[in-house]
């Protein structure tokens, strides 16, 4: 399984905060927010960590070569260059056409936090069904006001919706982790993806379609990083 990793947004809801730095380089608890992430990943499962550079990508070499030499993450870290793509999918679709043929992929931004034995689990709940995509949801609304809100029925994710269209029986978010299947790591690679393009409709499109997504109806803590007072909490 490969890892992505999008690390190239301005993160202009951080203010200050990120005029001179990129957001995964911010400090949580005096650590990088991007060590955090890689000290989740390591597992034999992922063979390698891309990221998507951007906005002041230099900050993200320099801190992943902090990491390597003073952490000695045992990974393969690899940087792709995205300046001068816009929206995520974008970028998600550009770095996935670097991946390996036939290959499977772990996804996630570069602002968000969980326990490494969740993710763990995650990783084996997706082995378990490699052809079948998997969300990584939460009833903590409230830790990303901004994420797509989510239905879920027997597992599976049955609605999709922005924050503001969203009925009360949407009770989930989309975290942002997910894991990408083969088939649809295919599918996107295989698409003409126009810049800007919403990677929130494109899994709108999948749900709307019929597509089987499965869902990690996560209840434990986690941490996202979009606004400056989130380093408080």
């Amino acid at each position: 399984m490969e890892a992505i990793i999008i690390a190239g947004g301005r993160g202009r809801r951080m203010g200050a905060l990120t005029a001179n730095r990129q957001k995964g380089c911010l400090k949580y608890r005096g650590t990088p927010i991007i060590w955090h992430i890689l000290r989740t990943l390591v597992l034999p499962e992922i063979s390698t960590i891309r990221f998507a550079t951007g906005y002041r990508a230099d900050d993200v070499h320099r801190v992943l070569t902090e990491a390597t030499y003073r952490e000695g993450f045992p990974l393969s870290i690899v940087e792709v260059d995205t300046v001068g793509m816009y929206g995520e999918f974008t970028k998600l679709a550009y770095v996935m056409r670097q991946l390996p043929k036939n290959a499977d992929c772990l996804f996630t931004g570069v602002d968000t936090i969980f326990p490494g034995e969740t993710i763990r689990f995650f990783v084996e709940m997706a082995r378990e069904s490699p052809e079948k995509m998997l969300l990584m949801l939460s009833d903590q609304v409230g830790i990303a006001p901004t994420h797509r809100r989510v239905k879920t029925q027997n597992g599976m994710v049955v609605g999709y919706e922005a924050p503001d269209d969203a009925p009360a029986s949407f009770r989930y978010i989309d975290t942002g982790l997910r894991y990408y299947p083969r088939r649809i790591v295919e599918e996107i690679c295989s698409e003409h993806v126009p810049l800007r393009k919403n990677h929130d409709t494109y899994l709108k499109g999948l749900v709307a379609r019929g597509e089987y997504l499965r869902a990690y109806e996560y209840r434990g803590p986690w941490r996202h990083f979009a606004y400056a007072r989130d380093f408080s909490k």
